[in-house]
């Protein structure tokens, strides 16, 4: 089970977790390609694990998923960010891992 808080997300460990985001460029531009989600360690610095996206025409969004063994037995907040070829285009949220 994924919940949103905004930014924010709750997720169960040790599940496949699919996080769909619509994502936009400083122009406001929607961005369809080359999109990662970066998953981040409790220090806001360890990267953990990053996967580019798949753009879904339908729903105009972007679906990260995040294998089960990548959260398996963490706790606790984490932090993601979505880059585009290594630039962040958001600052790092929090992601809920229970």
């Amino acid at each position: 089970m994924i919940e949103y808080l905004y930014n924010g997300i709750r997720a169960h460990a040790g599940n496949d977790l699919v996080i769909s985001a619509i994502v936009t460029n400083e122009a406001g531009e929607e961005v369809t390609s080359g999109v990662l989600l970066v998953l981040h360690d409790k220090d806001r610095k360890t990267m953990l694990y990053a996967v580019e996206g798949t753009y879904s025409e339908e729903t105009k969004e972007i679906a990260f998923v995040i294998p089960k063994d990548i959260t398996e037995g963490k706790n606790g907040r984490y932090w993601y960010c979505f880059t585009q070829d290594g630039n962040a285009l958001c600052f790092k949220e929090p992601i809920y891992l229970v």
